[in-house]
């Protein structure tokens, strides 16, 4: 088809020829013409040749020359780029189709069935761990409780007497009121830990003791875990690994603080830890220094001298034993 609108552009094309010949010669370009009439004087013969052209025979391509003429239109009309011997019409209209097809994204309806990728991203952001609700303190408190996780049932206290209190959890409370003057306890809760971590912890409190009572700040989406299956080093690094790639507690609840997040109510652990033989840590450490042959420290700290904050790689060297719910004045 393409070749046939050749073929007839060609056609017209010499008729067109015809006519200029049958009127006269065929006018030459503007440009030409200002050049050639800058010269007409020193070219008197252009003149003679010009007049000559009208008593010349009009031109007709002979069979020789409009074959050639064709096989040159067949083969411009070949197509470059696959889409077969289409019309000039239809190739605009895919041209105009591909113009539509750039258009920006937010002016496309999209189609039944799918989801946009601003929605997609959306949803994902959403179920994040970054962009999860934090789950409510007392309602967390409440289902803990009942599944006897937790207990707001007082025992005798287990604590050395300059903890004043009558019961482990007064005892407690008094601790944290000491150490915080700027918070209010809201609750104190025991942590009824047992099973496996309590198991293991037990049985390496001789070896690797004297047990040490640190804190251990929090987010309220942790609290659940710890409270029923104790600490684990594997959620470790999210506020860094100066020490080491561990459970991190400290001496003092003000500097626990600095990791339960930024809401009102904040989750405070306190916890028996069995730190061993320690030295001091370093940034990234999978496991502690090794001390001789076959044998390696037990954790790391921040002054060896005088320590305040401990890294522990054992899961089995920690358990938590009190909960406090705690809320600036």
């Amino acid at each position: 088809e393409r070749a046939r609108d050749r073929r007839e552009i060609i056609r017209r094309k010499a008729q067109l020829l015809d006519t200029k010949q049958a009127t006269g010669c065929h006018k030459p370009p503007s440009k030409t013409f200002k050049l050639n009439s800058m010269h007409e004087h020193a070219c008197p013969e252009r003149d003679e040749q010009d007049r000559s052209c009208q008593d010349r025979a009009p031109f007709r391509p002979s069979g020789a020359v409009a074959e050639d003429l064709f096989q040159k239109a067949a083969q411009s009309a070949t197509p470059r780029d696959g889409r077969g011997m289409q019309s000039r019409s239809k190739r605009l209209s895919y041209g105009q189709t591909r113009v539509d097809t750039a258009a920006p994204r937010s002016a496309r309806p999209v189609p039944g069935g799918t989801v946009s990728m601003t929605t997609f991203l959306a949803s994902q952001n959403a179920l994040s761990p970054s962009h999860r609700p934090t789950p409510s303190a007392q309602s967390l408190v409440r289902d803990l409780t009942a599944r006897g996780c937790l207990s707001s049932l007082p025992r005798m206290s287990p604590f050395s007497p300059e903890l004043s209190g009558h019961s482990d959890l007064e005892a407690v409370r008094n601790w944290l009121s000491g150490a915080l003057p700027s918070w209010r306890i809201l609750q104190v809760l025991r942590v009824e830990c047992s099973g496996a971590a309590a198991a293991a912890y037990n049985g390496v409190s001789r070896t690797l003791g004297p047990e040490r009572l640190l804190w251990h700040g929090t987010s309220w989406d942790s609290v659940a875990n710890i409270a029923q299956n104790g600490f684990n080093r594997a959620y470790g690094g999210r506020h860094g690994s100066k020490l080491g790639r561990g459970s991190y507690f400290a001496e003092e609840a003000t500097f626990a603080l600095r990791f339960c997040g930024r809401s009102q109510h904040r989750a405070i652990f306190l916890a028996g830890v069995l730190p061993g033989r320690f030295c001091r840590g370093a940034e990234g450490l999978v496991e502690p220094p090794a001390l001789d042959a076959g044998t390696r420290y037990d954790s790391t700290v921040d002054d060896p001298a005088n320590p305040k904050v401990f890294c522990v790689f054992r899961d089995f060297q920690a358990i938590p034993l009190y909960l406090a719910e705690v809320a600036s004045s």
